[in-house]
């Protein structure tokens, strides 16, 4: 996962944000692109797992699930 500029883990709320925040961007779109929807916003944050996103808040994540994603406007997308 993403590690601060001074080589210390981040912090795991900002890990976990970071998911949230990333999964919302792509289910709704930005200016410059078109939006991932749904389960397919979803897959692209799994893909990022270990490289891009700590592995265990994405699978925290993926265990939610597309009801609580979507049924979260602003939070998980939706």
């Amino acid at each position: 996962h993403q590690e601060s500029g001074h080589g210390a883990a981040a912090p795991r709320v900002g890990r976990l944000v970071h998911v949230a925040v990333d999964f919302d961007i792509r289910d709704n779109g930005r200016p410059d692109k078109e939006a991932f929807r749904g389960e397919a916003a979803a897959g692209e944050i799994q893909g990022g797992a270990g490289r891009k996103f700590d592995p265990e808040v994405v699978e925290a994540f993926a265990d939610l699930g597309p009801r609580v994603w979507l049924a979260a406007p602003g939070v998980y997308g939706g």
